[in-house]
């Protein structure tokens, strides 16, 4: 019945720190960012506890529920509650490089990022499912490769964004041998736009 009983939560606790760098290559601006964030204590629903009903201690626990008035009681199966679940450590770098072209007219620009999470210490409460959700959840690498191209009231843009592969965990097993991977992706955007009066832009992009 132990494992039924909620421990006090504890506040989070965070430690974050930065450094960067900024410099110029001739008309070419470049931007460095190194971050670390270290996160103790991170509150969130624990795994699903199931309830054995015919352990006598958990049926006595749910007949005094029941007792008490609490809705669904007779019919629970299993629960959830907000437990201190794992520590974690979050890193990664921010790149953007801007370069100007053609007098200001056209300018093409870089951003990209690493971001990395691990888990440093988890609770039995907690599921790989959770670790999942954390640690491959989101791709570590992106990037964004952007073009904009002015010319009297026409202007133009092309957007080119990468994003690294990931794991979808509720995707896991949804179809036989599936792993919930995805592989990396890249997507190309354009749009062109024209400004008429000096105060309306119609833009059409794809």
């Amino acid at each position: 019945a132990d494992q039924f009983a909620p421990l006090p939560l504890d506040p989070e606790d965070s430690f974050n720190w930065t450094v960067g760098i900024t410099f110029e290559a001739g008309p070419l601006n470049v931007t460095v960012d190194y971050f670390k964030i270290e996160l103790d204590n991170r509150i969130a629903l624990s795994g699903l506890l199931e309830i054995d009903r015919t352990d006598p201690e958990q049926s006595a626990i749910l007949d005094e529920l029941s007792a008490a008035g609490v809705p669904g009681a007779t019919t629970l199966s299993a629960f959830q509650f907000f437990t201190n679940d794992f520590d974690t450590e979050t890193q990664g770098v921010d790149l953007v490089a801007t370069l100007p072209l053609d007098a200001g007219n056209s300018t093409v620009s870089l951003a990209m990022n690493w971001t990395d999470t691990e888990l440093q210490e988890i609770t039995p409460l907690a599921t790989e499912f959770r670790r999942i959700q954390l640690e491959e959840g989101l791709p570590k690498y992106r990037a964004i490769l952007t073009g904009t191209h002015s010319m009297g009231a026409w202007s133009f843009l092309g957007r080119a964004s990468y994003f690294g592969e990931f794991t979808y965990a509720n995707d896991i097993g949804a179809v036989p041998g599936f792993d919930g991977e995805y592989g990396d992706v890249a997507v190309v955007d354009v749009e062109a736009s024209y400004t008429f009066r000096d105060a309306w832009t119609l833009a059409v992009g794809a």
